[in-house]
């Protein structure tokens, strides 16, 4: 699952796919948007805790579920999980007319043997790296797909790591006990070049949607807890580590693992980096310096790139030449 000798490392968040596609929401405009677009079960639970803010709509089914096991609640649970999961599908790239930052992003700010973690539901990323031939997903992936062998593999070893799920995750039983697998959809909507023609499922006979819903409990399928060790592995390893759209809030406490591995593991005596992009890049920094023990600009370079990634995405090639 891992990747070999990490070149850099990404952490991408909603502003990335924001860039790209203003219609996307972010974490704070999430609940609004799906209850426009669906009015459903979410908006439900909405009114009955007259909230706007889904991590407080789900923290607190969460909290009842945890204190009774109610069989109907967890059905509506499943209900909002499916009504995340179907928005963003939304989202997808569109191969007419994309933001030009895009594809430079794909072909100038890549290289060969990084490691993306997105934090994101939708598939924009995967289907831009797609469509300008940087990376498939058969082999761009932690896990591969069994049904992908006709498909161009991973030219580049690029890999990306979705650790709260995606709307193209499929969880299903495993035949033969009561276990369940991930497994991941291909098809042209989210993949235009290595989807084309394809229609390959992502699980078994009995499926549905994973990802891991905004709440403040979570859980994770023991393939997404793999993931997150591979990735401490790989920030240990990483020259570079690149903070895009993600404002590391607090309570985010996985990516604040990655960033203490990133800033305090030295193998080999090389030079490391760390780069935020973001216009408020300056204060992300403060709160990192904040956070960490010792002075860490003695050890590792640092970047605060404060531009929106349209913007900026030429000063972020700048910093690998």
């Amino acid at each position: 699952m891992g990747n070999d000798n990490p070149n850099s490392l990404f952490i991408l968040g909603a502003g990335f796919t924001k860039a790209a596609n203003p219609k996307a929401p972010l974490n704070s405009e999430l609940l609004e948007a799906i209850n426009k677009a669906d009015p459903g079960t979410l908006a439900k639970y909405s009114s009955i805790f007259n909230s706007t803010d889904i991590e407080r709509v789900l923290t607190l089914i969460d909290i009842a579920l945890g204190a009774n096991p109610n069989m109907d609640l967890k059905k509506d649970r499943e209900a909002i999980e499916l009504q995340i999961a179907n928005f963003f599908k939304l989202c997808r790239f569109d191969r007419n007319n994309p933001p030009k930052w895009v594809e430079r992003f794909a072909r100038d700010v890549l290289q060969p043997n990084d490691t993306i973690v997105s934090l994101n539901y939708d598939c924009y990323l995967e289907g831009a790296l797609d469509n300008y031939g940087v990376w498939s997903p058969n082999g761009g992936y932690p896990k591969g797909h069994p049904l992908a062998e006709g498909i161009a593999t991973n030219p580049y070893n690029i890999r990306v790591f979705k650790i709260h799920g995606s709307e193209n995750f499929r969880e299903s039983v495993v035949i033969g006990n009561n276990k369940t697998d991930i497994g991941y959809i291909i098809e042209e909507s989210i993949y235009p070049k290595s989807g084309e023609r394809q229609n390959i499922g992502g699980g078994g006979f009995e499926s549905w949607p994973y990802i891991i819903a905004p709440s403040f409990v979570k859980i994770p399928h023991v393939q997404i807890a793999y993931m997150m060790l591979c990735l401490l592995d790989i920030a240990k390893e990483a020259k570079n580590l690149i903070i895009i759209g993600c404002g590391m809030r607090q309570e985010d406490n996985f990516l604040w693992l990655i960033l203490t591995r990133f800033l305090y593991e030295y193998p080999n005596g090389i030079s490391k980096k760390l780069i935020i992009v973001d216009p408020g890049a300056d204060n992300l920094w403060r709160r990192i310096d904040h956070y960490c023990a010792g002075n860490i600009e003695e050890r590792v370079s640092v970047v605060p790139i404060c531009f929106p990634l349209e913007k900026g995405i030429g000063d972020l090639i700048a910093t690998f030449k």
